[in-house]
């Protein structure tokens, strides 16, 4: 005798469908569900300009020279020191030259005098440069210092501070000729002994005796002394 069965119920327990990320790709079934592209979870960085760089800077000292020969860089820098040296001389002198010529103080033979010594420091600084070209070396000017006074008081005084000025100039020279000794330049000191010493030596020696004969005078009252000696000594002297 069998057993009786009741009637089969419909409900079914419901599939599970597996996870889509479980899927592998079944040649000639269905692809897989495309899964959605999620961007990644960095912050934005800012976007900078590019950096401005600099313009490059020319060689300091450029293509080397084709004429340059046994001629050290520290007699060249000498030279150029030189050249400022002289300049601000002739800047000096000429600043004396024209304080002895304005109304307040007009002296007709110191004027003249300072104005000439301008020039010749001037010339000087230019002969200079043409010794820098023809050795190969690099013309450097620099700024020119200003006079330390442009009020001279008195041609006394004026002479002083000249006197003193040859002599700085006379050391510096002093000291380029035994740089040129000591690096074996025979032509620079040759150069430096025929165009300069004779000359500055020459300078300093009238400027000295000018001095002496404005002392000579200091028992007269001031502006005699300076008359006599404006009249005498570099009227004199200007005619030769």
């Amino acid at each position: 005798m069998g057993m009786l069965r009741g009637p089969r119920s419909s409900r079914r327990p419901p599939r599970t469908s597996p996870d889509s990320r479980s899927l592998a790709f079944i040649p000639g079934g269905a692809p897989p569900p495309a899964m959605p592209l999620l961007p990644p979870i960095v912050p934005a960085l800012p976007v900078l300009p590019p950096p401005v760089l600099p313009p490059l800077a020319p060689a300091p000292n450029g293509p080397p020279s084709q004429v340059r020969q046994n001629y050290h860089r520290y007699c060249e820098n000498a030279i150029n020191r030189l050249i400022n040296l002289e300049l601000y001389a002739s800047y000096v002198y000429l600043s004396m030259a024209f304080h002895f010529d304005n109304l307040e103080g007009a002296l007709k033979h110191v004027a003249p005098f300072f104005l000439r010594q301008s020039r010749e420091e001037r010339g000087h600084a230019q002969t200079l440069m043409w010794l820098q070209n023809l050795r190969g070396g690099r013309i450097r000017l620099r700024d020119i210092k200003m006079p330390d006074s442009n009020h001279w008081e008195s041609g006394l005084k004026a002479m002083k501070c000249a006197l003193h000025l040859e002599r700085t100039v006379n050391q510096s020279l002093a000291d380029t000729h035994q740089l040129a000794t000591n690096k074996h330049d025979a032509h620079l000191c040759d150069f430096l002994e025929h165009h300069y010493h004779r000359k500055q030596v020459k300078s300093v020696k009238e400027l000295g005796s000018h001095i002496i004969n404005l002392r000579k005078m200091e028992s007269l009252q001031s502006t005699l002394t300076e008359y006599l000696f404006d009249k005498l000594t570099l009227g004199d002297s200007n005619k030769n």
